[in-house]
């Protein structure tokens, strides 16, 4: 057994050896209980073929003078998982055209920390190593651990989602009007006004795009997605 000086110092070297380390990393505080409800209610996996089905029934151009952009028929898989350089709690989502094994059509990391009044929520587009890591991975949480922030893109803190609970879920939305991005393929900036509903049984997105630019005509989508099985 080893005497108190040394029981001192072998607890400071191996505090220090955790803080030395090359990735070493501090431990994550204990989810809270709202952020481990929500991330309960969005595992599983959606499709939207009824949203596409009331969509195409509804003008393109309504009132509002925006385009609608209409759905395409999409699974929705979203799997809780542990993203080591986010600083929250970890969502990941994939979506796939047409059916459950069809083409990979986006990727996101929604990242969720609680704040006294309210959950921020944070989304994360995945680059090339990391996307095609999750991909390809049958088990998502183990191939989740792996990814850096190299591996990811994230947006300014204007672009972050403030979230509370409701009778129902949670509700999440954007400050209007202070979210800009800049659309790559068309170099083109656009102010982007966003919520995000979920409840046991949906996932909603609904976003509105305007552009910069007088020539091209402003936007807005909305996407639900209704839980096929909870995994």
């Amino acid at each position: 057994m080893p005497t108190p000086l040394r029981a001192t110092r072998a607890v400071w070297t191996a505090a220090l050896t955790a803080l030395l380390l090359p990735g070493a990393a501090p431990a994550r505080a204990e989810t809270p209980a709202d952020v481990q409800t929500l991330i309960a209610m969005l595992v599983g996996e959606y499709d939207n073929r009824e949203h596409v089905a009331v969509e195409a029934t509804l003008p393109d151009s309504p009132a509002t003078g925006k385009k609608l952009v209409k759905a395409s028929p999409r699974y929705l898989f979203i799997h809780a998982v542990d993203v080591p350089a986010t600083e929250g709690a970890d969502a990941y989502l994939e979506w796939r055209e047409g059916e459950r094994t069809g083409p990979m059509r986006t990727q996101r990391i929604w990242s969720y920390v609680a704040h006294p009044d309210h959950i921020e929520m944070r989304f994360y587009t995945l680059l090339t190593r990391g996307s095609d890591a999750m991909a390809a991975a049958a088990d998502k949480a183990a191939a989740a651990r792996g990814l850096t922030a190299d591996d990811l893109f994230t947006y300014h803190d204007s672009c972050v989602f403030k979230m509370k609970r409701t009778a129902s879920g949670f509700h999440a939305e954007l400050e209007p009007g202070r979210c800009v991005m800049l659309q790559r393929s068309q170099n083109l900036y656009m102010t982007v006004d966003a919520t995000v509903d979920v409840t046991a049984e949906t996932v909603r997105e609904y976003t509105e795009f305007d552009y910069a630019r007088r020539d091209r005509r402003d936007e807005y989508e909305d996407r639900v997605y209704k839980k096929v099985t909870a995994k």
